[in-house]
């Protein structure tokens, strides 16, 4: 899918109150929703949603006027105690330069656009950032869930939310039905080649953080044709850690290993073994995470859950 404009990042608030300009408005359907921009599919299915409204937080939160979008978990707003910058938590969603970031960030626009829009709870923790983490819920739609149901994000776990168990079975579902990021082709052409995540050693013996290659990732190739890995990727549910591959080859049936820590490549192993040399390891969480192959164009080829 061919990725959408970035100029909602510099977009701000006019007219009446919460209304958020988007720099690719899309004109409004019969029904008055809004379709998708430059003639895209959004992810949006029949039925999707429906939870999103079901579910929501049960406190009174604060009214907030939403400023700017700035990406598909972050927002700019002003509330009767002054301007905020909110993450929106139990959620990721990719960066602005990955695939389906753009898209992210156009879907919480429509969202939030000229809606009655409520950060949850008040008051809020901040983050390292000075941010404030919530939910939202825009005209009684549950905002941070709405986008993990469209597969416009990921469900994340922070601070072991409330809501993690209603995330986490929307995000299975968007994954099923290949909406969203979770699409074959939604960053472009689907790249040839069967390779998938069978293993995630996520908790090394001893400290994790003095041993990081005691944690490691398994990848084989299921396919009946060998695969060139170079400028695949592998991440984790967090923005922070990213491994690009080098030039390898894997033939039918053949195993790569990834491991978090420092080393030297061994093309000629059994496993393949790879390392990672993380800046800031460990990688993995020990109670509970998602790691994500990547193809060269950022689409999702496999995934594998950690419960921890």
């Amino acid at each position: 899918m061919a990725a959408a404009c970035l100029l909602w990042l510099l977009n701000a608030c006019s007219g009446s109150s919460n209304s958020v300009l988007p720099a690719n408005e899309a004109p409004a359907a019969a029904d008055g929703s809004t379709a998708p921009a430059n003639g895209e599919d959004d992810g949006s299915a029949d039925g999707v949603g429906s939870r999103s409204v079901e579910i929501r937080p049960d406190d009174e939160g604060l009214s907030i006027e939403v400023e700017r979008v700035s990406d598909g978990d972050s927002v700019r707003a002003t509330a009767s105690v002054g301007e905020l910058e909110i993450r929106l938590i139990g959620i990721n969603a990719p960066e602005r330069d990955e695939c389906f970031g753009a898209e992210a960030g156009s879907q919480l626009e429509a969202l939030l656009d000229n809606a009655d829009v409520r950060l949850h709870p008040w008051p809020a923790e901040t983050d390292d950032f000075g941010r404030e983490l919530g939910f939202l819920v825009a005209d009684g739609v549950f905002v941070n869930l709405s986008l993990i149901e469209t597969g416009h994000v990921l469900s994340r776990d922070q601070s072991g939310h409330e809501f993690r168990d209603e995330f986490d079975r929307a995000e299975d579902e968007a994954s099923s039905a290949s909406r969203g990021l979770w699409a074959p082709d939604a960053c472009g052409e689907p790249v040839e080649g069967d390779l998938v995540i069978v293993e995630v050693f996520e908790n090394a013996p001893g400290d994790d953080r003095e041993n990081p290659n005691g944690e490691f990732v398994i990848i084989e190739n299921a396919g009946d044709t060998s695969v060139q890995m170079q400028s695949w990727g592998l991440r984790d549910e967090s923005t922070r850690h990213r491994y690009t591959f080098p030039n390898v080859e894997v033939d039918p049936g053949e195993a790569v290993q990834i491991r978090t820590g420092c080393g030297a490549d061994d093309l000629g192993s059994d496993p393949i073994e790879l390392f990672w040399c993380d800046p800031e390891p460990p990688v993995w969480n020990n109670d509970g995470d998602l790691a994500l192959l990547l193809d060269p164009n950022g689409a999702i080829v496999s995934e594998f859950v950690v419960t921890g």
